[in-house]
């Protein structure tokens, strides 16, 4: 038998170490943004950027990856239809439809409201809406709520329910049951209840991001182009206040607005250039990474909120169709779903759906032939086509289905085959 000599694994505590915790780390003040975002639950990233659902927005890799699925989300507003037949059509008479699709409140139109409701599911993980109901429990308007005002309660019944404190007096807050709330979260967390946002779960790639900026920005503003050294002659004794204000007169005169102008230098003074470090050299490439690294975690590409630097090759169509359902269908089925459960009765012959057809569309040529071939199959005529292009119709003559001449239904026996005439010897007169 071999032994070997190895020391039993240290055991890890889960307490917060202080990088963890800036209050017990003597070296972060009390007053410092780590401290006070700590207490209002927010956390601190090895960058030393407090990252926020607010803080995160400041980030232009972050706020264009929310504003890109916020907008393509709102734009495709849930349809409610009702059962016809063996198809169905859109429910116009219902009320519920121009909830969903125009004016779910008084307050706001269709599209605010779900592109805030996608912005607070992105941002803090949770998405919640209110649903006002009528004295016979008819939906008649639908309320936006902040989803940092809302908590999760189980009640004594074992139900959930959703306190919410938005427009209420402060340190008061109201119970909403489930069946009046439309609850959509991101991750869920380990009880199955709970949403967890992306954001706070990669912190230390938004926080690095936020750094970023932030360097760049100080480096532009303070930098003094071209960089280098001032240096007096060796004999020349420079007072420490002469030295401030040679500092001063140098930054006023070739940073900001002023940078690459003509430095003009007397007193046998010398500038000594110095070169960009490769730290600095670097910073492209690096903020390109932390750009990848975020639009991942949204499940977006970068070329779709403009980094055009790794463009697949790829037709428009192709695109659409992959950020349809890779990226946007999931987020749709979850809606959705939350939306029959809430919104629809059992059995009622109700369904809703949101209308993904803008991204379906292609170039004309393409979509022109796609029309085609379904009128000359008989499976959709001029009218519906029209219907599809956003045009009027051309009246009866545009519901007639065309048939092939040359097919038939492949159950059916063969036709008869016409028969060659027989020739009796007599003419026709």
């Amino acid at each position: 038998m071999i032994q070997l000599n190895l020391s039993p694994p240290e055991r890890r505590s889960t307490a917060l170490t202080p990088a963890m915790n800036p209050l017990e780390n003597p070296a972060v003040p009390l007053s410092s943004r780590a401290a006070w975002g700590f207490w209002a639950g927010a956390g601190e990233s090895s960058a030393g950027e407090l990252v926020t659902p607010i803080t995160a927005m400041h980030s232009a890799v972050v706020n264009a990856c929310v504003n890109l699925l916020a907008n393509s989300i709102a734009s495709m507003s849930p349809i409610l239809y009702m059962k016809q037949g063996a198809g169905r059509v859109e429910a116009f008479s219902n009320p519920l439809h121009r909830i969903l699709t125009l004016e779910p409140s008084p307050d706001s139109t269709a599209f605010s409201l779900w592109h805030r409701f996608m912005s607070n599911i992105l941002l803090t993980g949770m998405g919640f809406i209110e649903i006002q109901r009528d004295a016979k429990g008819n939906p008649v308007a639908l309320w936006g709520l902040d989803s940092r005002q809302v908590t999760i309660i189980r009640q004594a019944d074992g139900s959930l329910a959703f306190q919410s404190s938005e427009a209420m007096a402060t340190g008061t807050s109201r119970t909403i049951k489930s069946a009046d709330c439309i609850y959509v979260p991101w991750h869920l967390h380990f009880d199955g209840i709970t949403g967890i946002s992306a954001i706070t779960q990669a912190r230390q790639a938004v926080g690095t991001s936020l750094a970023m900026s932030r360097y760049e920005g100080q480096f532009y503003n303070n930098s003094a182009v071209p960089s280098g050294i001032l240096t007096a002659p060796a004999e020349k004794k420079i007072k420490p206040e002469d030295k401030t204000q040679m500092r001063q007169d140098w930054e006023d005169q070739n940073s900001g607005y002023n940078r690459r102008r003509t430095a003009v230098l007397d007193g046998g003074m010398t500038f000594t250039p110095l070169a960009i470090s490769q730290a600095d050299s670097e910073f492209l490439a690096s903020k390109n990474y932390s750009r990848q690294e975020i639009c991942g975690l949204f499940g977006l590409l970068p070329s779709q909120i403009g980094d055009t630097s790794r463009v697949a090759g790829e037709t428009f169509a192709q695109q659409q169709l992959t950020f349809l359902v890779d990226c946007l269908r999931p987020w749709l089925n979850k809606i959705q779903q939350e939306l029959h459960r809430k919104l629809i009765p059992k059995f009622s012959g109700l369904s809703i759906e949101h209308d993904v057809s803008d991204r379906l569309r292609v170039d004309f040529a393409t979509q022109m032939a796609g029309f085609a071939t379904a009128k000359q199959f008989g499976w959709m005529n001029s009218n519906q086509i029209l219907a599809k292009l956003g045009e009027n119709g051309i009246g009866p003559v545009g519901d007639v289905y065309w048939r092939p001449a040359n097919m038939v239904d492949a159950s059916e026996p063969n036709p008869a085959q016409p028969t060659k005439p027989v020739d009796t010897g007599e003419q026709n007169v």
